[in-house]
């Protein structure tokens, strides 16, 4: 496959750049009131508007999302499940969570779950499909630090009703370090749905127990 252009390249960091910077600002302004929210609102929007712009110009978008199979798709399937579940069971120890459900499923786990399904495919799916030209370590890396953010600025300014008493620092390098992994099986896999299966395996732990949405989730 010969190597894009500069331009190209340029162009396609251009494109991912906004989109980062769109999802960073829904997810800044996501738990203020009127009419603050209403940036929230436009900048999800304006992400995706970009991408399904992306998406129709793009002469294989299957291939870009990384929705395309592979001959190693099910080896790779299960490892990012036991990945994902590893990652969870050390989460819910962290938090003091018992480590596995006692109580059931509750419905919660299901939004959850398909939130981290959407995060997936715009990061390690879109994203990292469309600056795959800048080379995999360097794709990996920027989709990690971009979902980074993103994550970080969920938690960056709660409700006022919220105490503030979380680690931001830790968040983002967490974030990067998970991010790290799920886009390496994006890259090694050459498929999407081994980083969405993990990070569903992961929310699924993590929000077993939950009735509803934490206030840092998408309310």
């Amino acid at each position: 496959m010969p190597a894009a252009e500069p331009g190209t390249r340029a162009r396609d960091a251009g494109v991912a750049g906004t989109v980062a910077a769109a999802m960073v600002l829904f997810a800044l302004f996501a738990h203020r009131g009127p009419p603050l929210i209403v940036v929230s609102g436009v900048s999800l929007l304006v992400a995706a508007a970009v991408i399904g712009r992306s998406l129709r110009g793009a002469p294989q978008p299957l291939e870009l999302l990384g929705l395309r199979g592979s001959s190693r798709l099910g080896i790779f399937a299960l490892v990012a499940i036991a990945v994902g579940a590893a990652a969870g069971m050390l989460q819910r120890n962290h938090i003091g969570l018992l480590q596995e459900p006692t109580s059931g499923l509750k419905l919660f786990v299901v939004p959850a779950c398909l939130i981290g399904v959407a995060e997936e495919l715009v990061y390690r799916g879109w994203l990292l499909g469309r600056i795959s030209a800048l080379g995999a370590p360097a794709a990996v890396v920027i989709a990690a630090v971009a979902h980074a953010v993103y994550k970080t600025a969920l938690f960056a300014w709660p409700p006022d009703a919220v105490g503030f008493g979380f680690n931001l620092a830790g968040i983002a390098l967490l974030t990067v370090a998970g991010g790290l992994v799920l886009g390496i099986l994006r890259v090694t896999s050459r498929s999407v749905w081994p980083a969405v299966l993990a990070h569903a395996a992961f929310d699924a732990l993590v929000y077993s127990a939950y009735t509803a949405a934490p206030w840092w989730v998408w309310r």
